[in-house]
């Protein structure tokens, strides 16, 4: 290859490397002299030599209307109505007044979430409750002793407590037969009665600890569903959840 073939060479590489720096966004179109490169492909032209040359000056041309193209995108977007020049914004807030500017901002909110929980009534009961408690000085007074745990008197004796665990454990595993091994939690808790419910709830969350049963959320509803153990690998996991005992919620 000759010299002068050599430079040709540079030359469409040179183009093209900064055509692929426009279009990547790295280098502004407008820093690109399209004129000049274009003369230069103009010049070498009658000097082309077999197709290798031929098919990178055209490559190169092509490259170069894509430049003048991405300029033309660049100036119909500068001079549409939606486009607004950040200087001209800028100085455009320096020179208003404050309260036009808080105007205008009222206008331009636009909030994802609103919430509107404090009503008259709610601000009428909430005075009502700090009028009528009493002094500072003397609520601590009125705060009964802490009591140890040597004051709590357990559910049922250890023999009782353990006799119901057992009970429980087989009334779960037939409920669990009965649904192909899996039950809605709130549905096995749904006792006779809000004591039976409690109790039911106490008793299983020492069945979930020791692994008797699984615990399974459903992530599309969050419903959690009582299953048989997935393996004697699994550790127990602690699940927040509330009991219903007379249309309250209760943790």
């Amino acid at each position: 290859m000759s010299r002068t073939s050599r430079t040709r060479r540079e030359l469409f590489e040179r183009i093209l490397e900064l055509v692929r720096e426009v279009f990547s966004g790295r280098v502004d179109p407008f820093d690109v002299n399209v004129v000049q490169l274009a003369s230069r492909l103009r010049e070498e032209f009658p000097r082309l030599r077999g197709w290798d040359e031929i098919n990178l000056d055209l490559e190169a041309m092509i490259g170069l209307a894509g430049v003048v193209e991405r300029q033309g995108e660049w100036i119909e977007h500068r001079a549409s109505r939606l486009f607004v020049d950040p200087l001209l914004v800028a100085l455009k807030v320096e020179v208003m007044d404050l309260k036009e500017l808080a105007r205008m901002f009222l206008r331009a909110w636009r909030p994802i979430v609103e919430a509107r929980g404090v009503t008259p009534a709610f601000l009428e009961a909430a005075i009502s409750y700090w009028l009528e408690l009493p002094p500072a000085s003397g609520r601590g007074e009125a705060l009964p002793e802490p009591r140890g745990e040597q004051d709590f008197e357990p559910l049922w004796k250890e023999e009782e407590f353990e006799k119901r665990l057992m009970l429980e454990a087989r009334r779960l595993q037939m409920a669990l037969d009965e649904r192909e091994g899996e039950i809605s939690y709130s549905d096995y808790l749904r006792g006779k009665d809000p004591w039976d419910s409690a109790e039911r709830a106490y008793l299983l969350s020492f069945l979930i600890s020791d692994g008797v049963v699984s615990v399974r959320r459903d992530p599309a509803t969050g419903e959690l569903f009582l299953v048989r153990p997935r393996g004697s690998g699994d550790s127990a996991e602690s699940v927040v959840t509330w009991l219903d005992i007379g249309g309250e919620g209760h943790g």
